[in-house]
């Protein structure tokens, strides 16, 4: 009898079953899907905190801003309502023609309100048109306001400040740091020549801050030290 020989079906490679090469196959596809999957969330981690560092980076760069602006501002109300002559013209004119209304009193009390007006509409459109104004003469207990806002969200502030200044409740600026009024963000200084604040609305403050942000769930707390009171506001 002659030596037997091992006969090979066609298609078996080297005693290799199909089912094993199928497996590897999906083994190696698989690795290489993780593998993609992993450099994938490692790039996607690595996006995302970059974009955490241009926020901090936009917000810090923007509260240095605002922390400027504020100190500007401040230091403008103190020289204004201690020696401006924007201020001191309006005093002069009740001084000198009393509180009757004649007709050249009321020309030059107008002359004098619309020069003061335009010094608030120069500040407005200096440090920011969301910023908005005011003085008040008590004695005549007459009130000069303007701003960026429209009329109709400058209302209800000055019926605010006129309504605590009448009660006796009114806030004033300390240690020149800005403070919470209600829905307000203010600065109000006194002297003998009266009273003169700069104010801004919390709602546009926060909107103008949002609109830095590259973020879509970005929020912001605003925090006041001397009441104490924290207000929380999110991205919508």
């Amino acid at each position: 009898m002659g030596n037997l020989k091992k006969i090979t079906r066609p298609g078996n490679t080297g005693g290799k079953s199909l089912s094993g090469i199928i497996f590897r196959t999906l083994f190696v596809l698989i690795l290489v899907g993780l593998l993609e999957l992993m450099a994938g969330y490692t790039l996607l981690r690595r996006y995302h905190a970059q974009l955490e560092e241009m926020e901090e980076k936009l917000t810090e760069t923007y509260m240095d801003q605002i922390n400027e602006n504020f100190r500007k501002l401040n230091t403008v109300l103190r020289s204004m309502i201690y020696d401006g002559s924007e201020i001191q013209a309006v005093l002069d004119t009740l001084k000198q023609y009393g509180y009757e209304e004649s007709l050249r009193n009321i020309l030059e009390k107008n002359e004098a309100i619309i020069d003061l007006k335009d010094s608030f509409s120069t500040m407005s459109q200096t440090y920011g048109s969301s910023y908005n104004f005011f003085y008040y003469d008590p004695s005549s207990e007459k009130m000069v306001e303007y701003g960026g806002s429209s009329y109709d969200v400058r209302v209800p502030f000055i019926e605010l400040i006129e309504e605590k200044i009448q009660e006796g409740t009114l806030s004033y600026t300390k240690n020149n740091k800005w403070f919470l009024c209600e829905e307000y963000i203010c600065s109000i200084y006194k002297s003998s020549n009266g009273i003169i604040g700069a104010w801004v609305r919390i709602e546009d403050f926060v909107e103008d801050m949002f609109a830095q942000s590259p973020f879509s769930n970005a929020s912001i707390e605003i925090y006041d030290e001397v009441s104490g009171q924290a207000l929380v506001y999110s991205l919508k």
